[in-house]
């Protein structure tokens, strides 16, 4: 797919949806990671020209600033962007823009299609890197493998991947990324053009690459489909299961049209149970409804800032169905829901309270009412 050449003139809503979640994550994964090690790095893997025509930050002007405006960064160790963007007249004006954010950064432009950056407070490195993201990653993977293999060093690493189609892309990339000791990803899926293209000889590589597959085994999971809805999900099922082969929690979240046929799936990944905490505080501060998903043109969801309440009854028959098999410490289920299941703990003690309002739980083991620390012991009522 060719970006058109009226994308850079204005954020489409879309991008503004992407990028207000890579701010409310990054905002979140920066002090956990940068304050308990020693280094952390952010890849933009398919970073843009950095500032709209119209004066709006791209994905990797905006990560800097997140860094350089976060109230926690005086906590903050050493940061490590890299921003990493093929198109020659895009790379200039990254450079450009990445510079007028930090003027007082020394600039080494030395090597050619490479210019790094360097600045105090934190200590940040940042590497703006002319070059396809493939062929990057893998040279990135090799000595991110390397140290983690020869030293056992862990470096957090989370890496924003948002191609315009689905073309310079690896699957198999992404799977050796995610099995790396702290590497978290946010990837754009876009729905409809896979399902577009998938017919399409010239784009069969390019797919192949993306999910890993062989086409046939692709198209085969739409051959007897001629809803392109259902295709579109169908599709989506299956790159789900691709990152599930690597990745323990994998939370989805839709963009829709204004028809409401899916136009991107952005997907966060991750192996680490804070990691999959975080995520989720996102999505629910993004989406309150619990649907996590986002429709063109609805004014009234404009960042959301809805206040649709969540729909808890698929939280409260997991609760009831544990309760019903055996009690327990509220610890526990504490543990299950932010681990197991798409919901926060401030659901699980609404979930309770209910319970507990329908005299359908006794409750010991604790010093007030309608609270739930983890040593109380939650006990189901026989009806």
């Amino acid at each position: 797919m060719t970006m058109p050449e009226t994308y850079w003139e204005r954020r489409a809503e879309f991008t503004v949806i992407k990028h207000e979640l890579l701010k409310r994550y990054l905002g979140k994964w920066l002090p956990i990671c940068s304050s308990k090690f020693r280094l952390v790095i952010f890849i933009d893997g398919f970073a843009g020209r950095g500032k709209h025509g119209s004066g709006e930050l791209g994905s990797s002007a905006r990560a800097v600033k997140i860094l350089r405006n976060h109230p926690l960064i005086k906590h903050f160790n050493r940061v490590l962007f890299f921003f990493v963007e093929l198109n020659a007249d895009n790379w200039k004006n990254l450079c450009t823009t990445i510079q007028e954010l930090v003027p007082e950064a020394d600039a080494d432009g030395s090597q050619q299609d490479y210019l790094v950056l360097k600045w105090k407070n934190p200590e940040t490195e940042c590497h703006i890197v002319r070059e396809d993201f493939c062929v990057f990653f893998d040279r990135i993977l090799e000595q991110l493998e390397e140290l983690q293999n020869q030293t056992g060093t862990i470096v957090p690493t989370l890496a924003f991947i948002d191609p315009y189609g689905f073309k310079g892309v690896k699957m198999e990339s992404i799977q050796r990324f995610l099995r790396l000791r702290g590497a978290e990803a946010i990837i754009t899926f876009m729905t409809q053009e896979l399902v577009r293209w998938l017919n399409s000889k010239p784009h069969h590589k390019a797919l192949s690459q993306f999910f890993g597959l062989e086409v046939d085994e692709i198209a085969t999971t739409c051959d007897t489909i001629s809803n392109d809805e259902e295709k579109d999900e169908r599709l989506a099922e299956l790159y789900y299961r691709q990152l599930c082969n690597v990745a323990t929690y994998v939370l989805p979240f839709k963009m829709r049209k204004r028809t409401g046929r899916e136009r991107y799936r952005v997907w966060f990944v991750t192996n680490h149970p804070a990691g999959f905490k975080a995520m989720k505080e996102v999505l629910w501060s993004v989406d309150p409804s619990g649907e996590f998903e986002y429709w063109q043109g609805k004014k009234e969801q404009k960042l959301l800032f809805c206040k649709d309440a969540p729909n808890l009854s698929p939280l409260r028959e997991l609760i009831e169905h544990k309760l019903k098999c055996q009690c327990y410490r509220s610890g526990k289920l504490k543990q299950y829901v932010e681990e197991k299941t798409f919901f926060l703990v401030k659901h699980l003690t609404e979930v309770l309270r209910k319970l507990e309002d329908e005299n359908l739980i006794k409750v010991t083991n604790r010093s007030r009412a309608k609270t739930y620390p983890d040593d109380a012991l939650i006990e189901w009522l026989q009806t």
